[in-house]
């Protein structure tokens, strides 16, 4: 694959970012107690998403898969581009009419959460097969008496573990145990990596998960 399509196509993906991200959170904030969340994502590989049953509230607009730039290419060339060279006058001519931003919606995922109570908070796991089988957790926040919080975990190997349907000790293991393979932030931006993968957390009422990869784009 031509590194400069790869590139374009990642740019594609951060440059739609801002208006994905604007159109979720305008969906799932019409109430006061609505928060959301953007899982935007700007590797190679692919992910599986589920969501835990949250503390006191509920799920609005869910995803069940982000893909990857892996898959996204195979999707052109199994469609009518059947070599690299296919692929990336593809990807030239939609920069050309200004559509590739419209066609990587596949890479993001936007979901949002409603309290039915003082606070609420839930976690949603995006998880693939490759890699070890990563797995990264990620936590939203309504906080009782006002802000919001969000943090991320991640693992591979399947070590972390659920207790209940909520997830309880995963929240706790987010909110308090701050390494680099593990942050929270209830406020500003944090990062938290695991071997080449790197996951960024902007907290506020519309979260912003950014995953990056070493090497990609």
């Amino acid at each position: 694959m031509d590194p400069v399509t790869t590139a374009a196509i990642i740019s594609a993906v951060t440059t739609a970012a801002t208006a994905t991200a604007s159109e979720v959170a305008k969906e799932v904030q019409s109430d006061g107690t609505w928060m959301s969340a953007v899982f935007e994502n700007r590797t190679n590989v692919s992910f599986d998403v589920s969501h835990r049953v949250p503390n006191h509230g509920s799920w609005k607009k869910t995803a069940s898969r982000v893909v990857g730039l892996d898959e996204f290419v195979t999707s052109l060339r199994s469609e009518d581009s059947p070599t690299d060279d296919d692929v990336n006058k593809k990807i030239e001519e939609w920069i050309q009419i200004q559509v590739l931003a419209q066609k990587v919606g596949g890479f993001f995922a936007g979901w949002g959460m409603q309290g039915e109570g003082a606070g609420v908070e839930g976690l949603t796991t995006f998880s693939t097969s490759a890699e070890s089988n990563t797995q990264i957790v990620c936590l939203i926040r309504k906080i009782p008496g006002g802000g919001y919080g969000a943090g991320v975990s991640l693992s591979n190997q399947g070590w972390l573990k659920f207790d209940d349907e909520e997830g309880s000790n995963m929240i706790d293991h987010i909110k308090d145990v701050h390494s680099g393979l593990c942050q929270y932030s209830e406020g500003g931006t944090v990062t938290a990596s695991l071997g080449s993968f790197h996951v960024q957390v902007t907290a506020g009422q519309s979260v912003q998960f950014v995953v990056t990869r070493d090497g990609i784009g």
